[in-house]
């Protein structure tokens, strides 16, 4: 999969640089150049810094909820330790029950999905566990990057439907746990509607 995107790139002219640090910079008062922990020196234009990002709890600190790394909830995205207060969106830190951790997710995607759980959890009492495939999609060039569900410990290219664009299936002990996809809208849509209804997920084709 990594070779796939890194492959996507590198057609397109882009230089991608991975295992290195940037330890310093060089120009006033624009940035002209990056030093790397290797000693090389890279001239730039611009310079975008993506560190994540970090839940804005701080003003509920006296509210006796637990706010650390989001605010945590149970399965039903009820926060733990208050009645009556849910959590939705990158704030929610909740307890998910496939993977068995508290997890955090920062993709409106989810948002949208919990805002409607927590909708009809209030309206109708009824409040079994929040789960979501975790749908993701990246536009790069001319090609649309999707992902849904977990990466898996093994990842293997398989046929598409429509012999078009790439799908990678994520598993677990044999279990198709997660997709990406390159260019391949429906065969993605397809893995997720199976694990949206928990069923057998499509396996078109062969391991690549």
């Amino acid at each position: 999969m990594s070779a796939a995107v890194l492959g996507l790139h590198a057609d397109h002219g882009t230089r991608v640089v991975c295992g290195r640090a940037v330890v310093g910079y060089r120009g006033s008062p624009r940035v002209e150049a990056l030093e790397l922990d290797d000693g090389a020196v890279l001239p730039v234009d611009l310079v975008v810094v993506g560190i994540g990002s970090a839940p804005a709890t701080g003003w509920l600190g006296d509210s006796g909820l637990d706010e650390g790394d989001g605010v945590r909830c149970g399965p039903g995205l009820a926060a733990e330790g208050v009645d009556g207060v849910w959590a939705v969106g990158d704030v929610a830190r909740w307890a998910d029950v496939r993977s068995g951790h508290h997890v955090r997710t920062e993709h409106w995607t989810t948002a949208r999905e919990q805002a409607a759980y927590v909708a009809r959890a209030i309206t109708s009492g009824v409040a079994g566990p929040f789960t979501t495939t975790g749908y993701v999609w990246s536009d790069q060039y001319d090609v649309r990057i999707q992902h849904v569900g977990a990466r898996g410990t093994a990842t293997g290219e398989v046929a598409t439907g429509d012999g078009h664009g790439r799908l990678f299936l994520h598993r677990d002990d044999g279990e198709v746990v997660g997709a990406t996809a390159l260019n391949a809208p429906r065969d993605l849509l397809a893995v997720r509607r199976a694990l949206t209804a928990g069923g057998t997920t499509p396996q078109k084709g062969h391991v690549a």
